[in-house]
């Protein structure tokens, strides 16, 4: 099956500064789209009215002021009417699901500087494929969206992101050229003010980053460089930033095991928290910071503290939690290794009560720490190490089954929330095999399925 992305343009409109109409720029569309098209991707263009749309007239290669006669990659597809039909008939945002899509690009153009503030069916859409755990980009002045956007707990959406996008330095070029100003803020300002870890790389180069499932691009001449970031993560999956909540013995494995897979690790914890002053010592590139902002920050969150210490830890964060995956590692472990529950309810469903809006998962609790930290067992060819995940959100699952891939187990979904007692009572049994009866910690559980015949 092959990937789909949504490529978003401007609608058409006219610069509250200059009369002009404004739109999008050619390159910031066509280059990435020529990347996506000669992979077999399959590429929507939408718009927030949907219809037509305009290129801003310098973008054209064919354009007297001769400023893009170099883009011959452009200049290509805007002489092929299959391409510029598209152009004519773009679907509209309300349209589009962010479950049909695998990645999402916005592109810029001078169009966005004066529409994108009002345009909240898109700021929904962008703010969903991110906080989904898709691939989220925008290139140039399609970052001018960014600034819109919030966090679930209301603050801004770039705050404490690494981010790019158009530069002052760029931005004072342009309206030099031009001989006057040509947007109603600068991009670079306005993310910096928001407290987002703002890139400038070279005026004019082409330059793009990463931060997690987000990618951002410098300008018109990034296109490609958008795109190779997005193919990437598609392929190869998006590195992520994930916060700990908790980072004991369970915590401090899974986020190694994390780390190696290239995701950013958020540890949060009180700047006075010893476990997470060792952690953070022993690994420099990993970001102690306050546990709400490491959830604000991060795209899953793991619970990783004593079942016990969980009702304290979740109750600041569960507004800060809201729409998050958070990945439940706990066991509620009782006397003489029972169940502390009593059996008549799992730990995870009440911390899906505790954190009403987050998306709660089951994973990584069957087994002690010391197969999160090394899950290799050579000698079995394909096979790895079972890892049954329960949980009812569906997308959740998969990015979490995801996350399992990546650490070296197979995910194995095993249901709805209401069946994470059975995994509690597997880690009671693996807990009593290992620790009681003798076995040692070095053994998991295999997952053997006959082929339908």
């Amino acid at each position: 099956m092959s990937r789909r992305v949504l490529m978003i343009v401007s609608s058409p409109a006219v610069s509250s500064l200059t009369g002009w109409p404004v739109g999008f720029w050619a390159s910031e569309l066509i280059h990435p789209w020529h990347e996506f098209i000669i992979r077999g991707y399959d590429v929507t263009i939408a718009s927030p009215r949907g219809g037509a749309v305009i290129l801003d007239p310098w973008s054209d290669p064919r354009d007297p002021s001769g400023y893009s006669k170099d883009d011959l990659l452009s200049l290509q597809y805007l002489s092929d009417p299959a391409f510029v039909a598209r152009l004519q008939s773009t679907a509209p945002i309300a349209d589009m699901k962010m479950d049909d899509f695998d990645a999402i690009v916005v592109t810029g153009g001078q169009g966005p500087m004066f529409t994108f503030a009002d345009e909240k069916p898109l700021h929904r859409l962008f703010e969903d494929f991110h906080y989904r755990g898709k691939v989220a980009a925008a290139l140039c002045h399609g970052t001018s969206l960014l600034l819109h956007l919030t966090k679930p707990d209301g603050s801004p959406f770039v705050s404490g992101m690494r981010m790019t996008g158009f530069t002052n330095t760029e931005e004072e070029y342009a309206a030099a050229a031009v001989g006057q100003k040509l947007v109603p803020f600068q991009i670079e300002d306005e993310a910096r003010r928001l407290g987002a870890d703002f890139v400038a790389g070279k005026a004019f180069a082409p330059h793009a980053i990463r931060d997690g499932n987000l990618v951002t691009g410098q300008q018109q001449h990034s296109g490609r460089e958008v795109a190779t970031l997005v193919i990437d993560a598609l392929e190869n999956g998006a590195p992520m930033n994930i916060a700990f909540i908790g980072i004991g013995k369970v915590g401090a494995a899974l986020a190694e095991a994390l780390s190696r897979a290239g995701n950013q690790i958020l540890v949060g914890a009180k700047p006075d928290s010893a476990s997470a002053r060792e952690v953070t010592s022993a690994n420099p590139h990993y970001n102690h910071l306050p546990p709400e902002a490491a959830v604000a920050r991060a795209s899953v969150v793991f619970l990783a503290t004593p079942f016990g210490a969980a009702e304290e830890a979740l109750k600041p964060l569960a507004e800060s939690l809201a729409g998050k995956i958070l990945v439940d590692c706990t066991n509620p472990v009782g006397a003489g290794l029972s169940h502390a529950l009593d059996s008549r309810t799992s730990g995870s469903e009440l911390i899906q009560r505790l954190v009403p809006g987050a998306r709660v998962v089951k994973a990584f609790t069957v087994y002690g720490y010391e197969n999160f930290a090394d899950a290799q067992y050579p000698g079995y060819g394909s096979l790895l190490p079972g890892m049954p995940i329960t949980g009812d959100d569906p997308g959740a699952k998969r990015v979490v089954a995801r996350l399992c891939r990546q650490v070296g187990f197979e995910a194995i979904d095993a249901g709805a929330l209401s069946c994470s007692v059975h995994l509690e009572h597997a880690t009671l049994l693996w807990i009593k095999m290992a620790r009681v009866n003798g076995y040692g910690n070095g053994f998991t559980w295999g997952f053997l399925r006959r082929e339908n015949r």
